[in-house]
């Protein structure tokens, strides 16, 4: 068999064939891409025909509509696998490939017509494999998939194979140039896993394999197709002139393509992977002009349209040329366009060619655009797209777990079926504005979006995890109420832009925060030394509640230079006492509370809460009425181990407890996760009193350690909240560092806020740091008196200045805890 479909990007697949109008093209273009020298059976031309056109649902929906796994022929089988792959499919894919490769017959195997060996077909499969785990930046795993392949590959006796060919007239090739496809594929997905994973010679020696691919007399466009994976591997290891070398060179056309120029197919378009290639060694090699003109050629060919990386790096890399001329106005058309496409492509965007290390990052594409939009003093649009780009990061974390329980919904496997019916609507939109123009694509599509629609109003909290809807920025100042600023950072780097947001304003400002990360490293460093450490520490009195500690000269400075650098430019702006902040990267590990100036805390000046993203508004809820509980308390879990008791944990929830009417504690063996998870969504406040702990390398497997019991293991982690339904009007949680998350490319964080929010929950009490446990007891106790007559922020500071000016002024003894979300 011949795969071709395998030589294709996904993009790039997707617009191979769509221009073919006749039936008669269409069959031909049929045996082209499956290899197969006899009549195709009625499955395998319908599904080739969607494969071919770039219909990757269709085909999918034929294959579950009519057929089977397990019984399934195997062609058939092999296509789904394509369509999945190229819908970002995962977990579908990876059934289906297991299943095809247990059901591959070792004797060989009847596809399409032709008999397979049986290596060569587990060669292709675990190359597609190996493919599939650099799309996840797994290059490890793609590694040991590629070796695989290779292997079996390496036991293919091709001379025992005879000749195939492409149908209608098309000249018979030898086996080993017939099955091209296959062994580029393998020598590809070996070659780039060797690159990725630095082993350049290995790498190198798997391009010269490729390179005998090309030497064979294979068809052109194989030959186009195994060039461009050449030069990907070569730029991949900083080998730019030799890339271009491969990427320059003029191919004749074969007898195949010749028939296929001869039916109107458009040859050109087999080389827009290359030529795209050819452009951005150029920009990125500062020949701006040459880049120009490529990107321009590239950009007015109506097919690179639905090649969502490419298209957005042509986009990105065309707008900053078109800064560094002056035109402003065409740089942010540009970033525009490539924004949207970056949102229509969401399950595409994280593929190989956004791995290696010339085409950039998707969030530098909203950097970009925030600072054009900037320099415009377009306030209002860089906030909806900084917004953007904040809902980007939430949403691509959550694309790859579909089993959450947000909103007012219970039954998991209620919302796995609504969320599974939003990701395919959204795909099949996708799809659609993919395909002709025509009034039956028209139709379809209207019909589709309109069922999309239906369902985000059914469940919005949850259709925000799915899509990147554009935020209503008048929406969101109707949200704020006129004694309440929103001040929201956005950018990484040596640049941050901060937005800040009134009732009836919006202004910006451009900050340069050159080393910013290092100095809130120094900053936490000095605000954490554990209290034995701590030289100098004197006990605040209420006479000096609001000095700064004496013996603590660095922490000062540092406090200082961060407040100078952050809060300093826009507090002329800032005219409320209530302020909310929405942190960008790094500065989610920040205590702004604890920032200083002229000998005071932010703390002692300004009500503070967080937001992850300020279109959150929208989905908070206030104060909840009708809890058949006031308070459910969980302190001081059995952990099997005496020197991880936390007696203070234990006296502060009985405390709370006694001081709360209709409230219930369980501590020690009783405090389980099965508990939480059978009473939790009776109860108006949760409140945890135990230890945590964050993995910044796996946020979701970061957690609450609970007792464990014969239902649970005791450890509450992120990912199980997404399967929680909490409806609680307020968590807090008394541990260690639960507001952390994982900062990386700048994202915003992922932990135990985005976790409770998404469950359900309006408001969430969480840490930065490990806490102290005696002075924790003290400011939790006076936080749930100060709830009955204030709202939660002003509690949450009530309680933190009593610590501060009562047990001890030190930012490490109340500095840690912060509110996020509903503070009424």
């Amino acid at each position: 068999m011949k795969q071709a479909s395998l030589l294709i990007n996904r993009d790039f697949r997707k617009n191979l064939f769509r221009l073919v109008q006749t039936m008669i093209i269409q069959v031909t273009l049929l045996f082209i891409v499956i290899g197969c020298a006899s009549m195709p059976s009625k499955h395998s031309r319908q599904m080739g025909m969607s494969v071919n056109t770039g219909d990757f649902l269709g085909a999918i929906d034929y294959f579950e509509d009519n057929l089977a796994y397990e019984t399934a022929e195997l062609d058939h089988l092999w296509l789904v696998i394509i369509a999945y792959r190229n819908t970002n499919n995962y977990k579908a894919f990876d059934k289906a490939s297991d299943i095809y490769l247990k059901r591959l017959d070792k004797k060989g195997n009847k596809m399409y017509g032709i008999l397979r060996p049986y290596d060569l077909s587990v060669a292709a499969a675990f190359a597609f494999r190996a493919q599939s785990a650099i799309d996840f930046g797994d290059y490890q795993l793609a590694f040991k998939e590629a070796a695989q392949a290779v292997q079996h590959l390496e036991r293919v006796d091709f001379s025992g194979i005879p000749p195939g060919d492409y149908g209608q007239g098309t000249p018979k090739y030898p086996a080993e140039e017939f099955y091209a496809g296959d062994r580029m594929e393998v020598y590809y997905a070996a070659g780039l896993s060797s690159a990725l994973m630095g082993k350049s010679q290995r790498a190198k020696t798997y391009v010269r394999k490729l390179e005998s691919v090309t030497n064979r007399h294979v068809p052109t466009l194989f030959i186009n197709w195994t060039t461009a994976r050449i030069a990907k591997i070569l730029v991949v290891l900083k080998e730019y002139t030799l890339s271009l070398d491969y990427l320059n060179k003029e191919i004749p056309l074969s007898r195949t393509e010749k028939i296929m120029q001869d039916r109107q197919m458009p040859l050109e378009n087999l080389r827009i992977e290359k030529d795209f290639m050819v452009s951005k060694i150029f920009y990125d090699s500062g020949q701006k002009e040459k880049a120009m003109a490529g990107y321009d050629k590239l950009l007015s060919n109506p097919v690179v349209h639905n090649y969502g990386s490419l298209y957005y790096i042509a986009l990105s890399d065309r707008a900053a040329i078109s800064l560094a001329k002056g035109n402003l106005d065409k740089a942010i058309d540009l970033l525009k366009q490539a924004v949207d496409v970056i949102e229509r492509q969401r399950s595409t965007i994280n593929t190989e060619v956004a791995k290696i290390g010339f085409v950039g990052n998707k969030q530098a594409v909203y950097h970009n655009l925030v600072d054009s939009l900037f320099k415009a003093g377009r306030y209002s649009e860089a906030f909806t797209y900084a917004e953007r780009g904040k809902a980007r990061a939430l949403v691509d974390m959550l694309a790859s777990k579909k089993q959450f329980s947000g909103g007012e919904i219970e039954e998991t496997a209620q919302l796995a079926a609504i969320l599974a019916e939003m990701d395919s609507t959204e795909q099949k939109i996708i799809s659609l504005a993919n395909q002709p123009s025509s009034d039956k694509h028209a139709t379809k599509r209207a019909v589709v979006v309109q069922k999309k629609q239906k369902i985000a109003q059914t469940v919005p909290e949850l259709a925000s995890l799915v899509t990147v809807t554009p935020p209503d920025v008048t929406e969101i100042q109707k949200l704020l109420p006129p004694d309440e600023t929103l001040v929201e950072y956005f950018g990484s780097g040596d640049t941050l832009f901060v937005f800040i947001v009134s009732s009836n304003k919006i202004q910006g400002i451009k900050l340069e925060t050159k080393e910013l990360n290092k100095e809130i490293e120094t900053f936490r460093r000095h605000i954490t030394l554990s209290p034995e450490e701590i030289r100098g520490l004197t006990i605040s009195t209420p006479s000096n509640s609001a000095t700064l500690a004496t013996g603590t000269d660095h922490l000062r400075m540092s406090g200082d230079a961060l407040y100078d650098k952050l809060i300093q430019p826009v507090e002329r702006m800032i005219h409320t006492k209530n302020l909310t902040i929405v942190p960008h990267g790094a500065l989610h590990y920040l205590p702004f509370g604890a920032l200083s100036v002229n000998g005071q805390y932010m703390i002692d000046r300004y009500n503070l809460r967080v937001l992850p993203s300020a279109s959150v508004l929208s989905f908070l809820k206030d104060q909840r009425e009708g809890h058949a509980g006031n308070l459910l308390a969980f302190g001081n879990p059995d952990l099997g181990d005496p020197q991880l008791d936390l007696p203070g944990a234990q006296k502060e929830a009985i405390a709370i407890v006694q001081d709360m009417p209709n409230a219930k504690l369980f501590m020690r063996k009783q405090a389980t996760e099965t508990t939480l998870k059978t009473l939790g969504s009776q109860y108006r406040y949760v409140h945890f009193a135990m230890h945590g702990t964050f993995d910044a390398e796996k946020p979701l497997d970061s957690g609450l350690m609970m007792a464990a019991d014969s239902e649970n293991d005791g450890m509450l982690t992120v990912g199980e909240l997404y399967d929680l339904y909490l409806p609680a009007d307020l968590v807090t949680l008394s541990a260690c560092e639960t507001a952390l998350g994982k900062i990386a490319n700048g994202d915003d964080v992922v932990g135990f806020t985005r976790g409770f929010l998404y469950a359900g929950v309006s408001s969430i009490v969480s840490s930065l740091w490990q806490v102290d446990d005696q002075a924790t007891s003290i400011m939790m106790q006076q936080f749930y008196k100060s709830l009955k007559e204030t709202d939660k922020r002003q509690a949450l500071r009530t309680a933190q200045l009593k610590v501060k000016d009562s047990y001890n002024s030190h930012p490490f003894f109340w500095a840690a805890f912060q509110i996020t979300g509903s503070v009424r």
